[in-house]
């Protein structure tokens, strides 16, 4: 992955666990998330690798309920957060901490995990390393092992830098799957549409146990203000503002989790949440 990514979460890692607690759409993918690695986590504790872990917003509590961790990123900023946050909370014994690059990672480990995770991670990754990736990962697993990813989707992505006034990139994006400028997530980002990803599981012989659509609604709050934005919210425009609301926060998931039911909307997720097994 490119250095520019590096000095992005450098600056990024000093506030990003509190966009979790106040971001509405950061509050509802963290909600969702943690939702859907509960209800596919094994009874009996094993031995998991998160890959790009950033701050162990998921793998810490699982080393708490007893698994052995190997948490991986390609930041040493967030690495550092994570290695205080262990302190604080607890789980060091359980965790092994390795900064590293996915692109460069072959995954020829001597283990393999019962759990593996790449949250928020795979659109970073060129669209061209994913099959080589998911195959590593599918080595990696035993039969009963899970792969719980996420990936932001294509149409929403265009369609949100489309309503910020960008036609000419929105256009770009949508044609080339991939948002080439540094400025928004410090890197190439690489965008699929839903069959593409039901294409790639089928080739790296993973078979879907979970395949969800989300982020229908959250994510055009990015329309009135980036994430960052909710740290100071009295800046925020009204409409924004409404969303800090514990109601009306409670009111949107609602509305998410009605319209993340209907498959008629998928394309139009802001990302798709899959559980895979080995087939």
């Amino acid at each position: 992955m490119d250095t520019a990514i590096q000095e992005f979460y450098r600056e990024r890692a000093r506030y990003y666990d509190q966009l979790f607690q106040v971001s509405p759409w950061k509050r509802s993918y963290f909600r969702r998330t943690r939702e859907l690695i509960a209800r596919h986590l094994p009874a009996s504790a094993g031995r998991a690798l998160d890959l790009g872990c950033g701050t162990g917003l998921f793998s810490i509590e699982l080393a708490q309920k007893g698994w052995n961790v190997l948490a991986v990123d390609l930041s040493r900023s967030m690495l550092d957060v994570y290695r205080a946050r262990i302190k604080v909370e607890g789980g060091p014994e359980r965790i092994l901490l390795c900064q590293t690059d996915l692109c460069q990672l072959p995954l020829d480990f001597q283990l393999t995990f019962d759990l593996i995770l790449c949250l928020q991670v795979l659109n970073f990754i060129p669209s061209a390393r994913w099959l080589e990736l998911f195959q590593a990962i599918h080595a990696r697993l035993p039969p009963a092992g899970q792969f719980i990813a996420d990936i932001n989707l294509r149409f929403q992505w265009t369609l949100l830098e489309m309503l910020k006034g960008h036609p000419e990139s929105a256009v770009q994006m949508f044609d080339e799957g991939v948002d080439r400028r540094d400025g928004i997530t410090g890197g190439p980002y690489w965008m699929p549409h839903p069959e593409q990803m039901e294409a790639l599981f089928r080739e790296s012989a993973f078979e879907p146990i979970e395949v969800s659509y989300y982020g229908h609604l959250a994510a055009a709050l990015h329309i009135l203000a980036e994430s960052k934005a909710y740290l100071t919210p009295e800046a925020l425009p009204s409409v924004a503002r409404e969303y800090l609301k514990d109601e009306s926060f409670t009111s949107l998931m609602a509305l998410e989790e009605r319209v993340a039911q209907d498959p008629r909307y998928r394309h139009a997720a802001h990302w798709m949440q899959f559980v895979l097994k080995p087939g």
